[in-house]
């Protein structure tokens, strides 16, 4: 977990340009799927966790979080 947002967001340059949706399994409070949202708002952003507080802090962001 010590590299950066802009470290773990390089594939984002590789996805296909038909792809809608980004899932971040293990998503924690969203941080990492809200600065993907910022810095590519073109995608739709889902996040994953299985703690219930996790889920709603990333829920609080604007996400969808299950």
């Amino acid at each position: 977990m010590s590299k950066t947002f802009f470290d773990k967001a390089w594939f984002m340059s590789h996805l296909p340009e038909d792809i809608l949706y980004i899932v971040d399994y293990g998503c924690a409070d969203g941080s990492f799927i809200e600065f993907l949202n910022r810095n590519c708002p073109s995608y739709i952003y889902i996040g994953i966790d299985n703690d219930p507080k996790m889920q709603e802090l990333t829920k609080e962001k604007g996400f969808e979080c299950y």
